[in-house]
């Protein structure tokens, strides 16, 4: 999947309307909205799903403190063209969600995982290192967001949930 998204990142802002490139996509379906509107705006959000930054440049201009990370190259290159554009000094992590944890000691409120991204996990072995991945970018208490949009998911429906303290 990650040579799609080489080929794919140059043109992939496309495949949003006017609406997501200014006010987000993905962070405005319900689990990550609803979570989003309860927090703090001075609240650490990773985007570690960021691909070419859109929601993670949302999140910063509505004033949260953001990082964002993704696993292409070509897409987080797209995100850091993005965030000088727009002037925004979002750190950038290009690292898979296994790897994130040993990428930086800093940990989030929030971790979002959006858009459909999880399904490049691809077998019980990847998705479990992922979700763990992720998890661990949480502080204790923190959130993680797994928003799954496809039809096939393979949860009923998205839900946010706290994590408990240690877990």
């Amino acid at each position: 999947m990650a040579d799609a998204y080489e080929t794919l990142a140059a043109d992939y802002d496309w495949l949003f309307d006017d609406d997501a490139l200014a006010d987000g996509g993905a962070i405005n379906q319900p689990a990550a909205a609803r979570l989003l509107q309860r927090i703090s705006r001075t609240s650490a959000v990773l985007d570690a799903a960021c691909g070419t930054g859109i929601d993670a440049a949302v999140l910063a201009r509505r004033g949260f403190t953001v990082w964002a990370a993704d696993g292409s190259d070509a897409m987080a290159e797209g995100a850091a063209a993005r965030f000088r554009r727009e002037r925004l000094a979002i750190p950038l992590l290009r690292r898979r969600w296994p790897d994130l944890p040993a990428a930086t000691g800093e940990r989030f409120d929030v971790v979002l995982c959006t858009g459909n991204a999880l399904v490049h996990a691809t077998g019980r072995a990847a998705m479990v290192q992922a979700l763990t991945g992720l998890r661990r970018m949480a502080r204790p208490g923190g959130h993680v967001v797994v928003d799954p949009v496809t039809g096939r998911s393979f949860m009923p429906s998205a839900r946010s949930s706290r994590l408990p303290a240690g877990w």
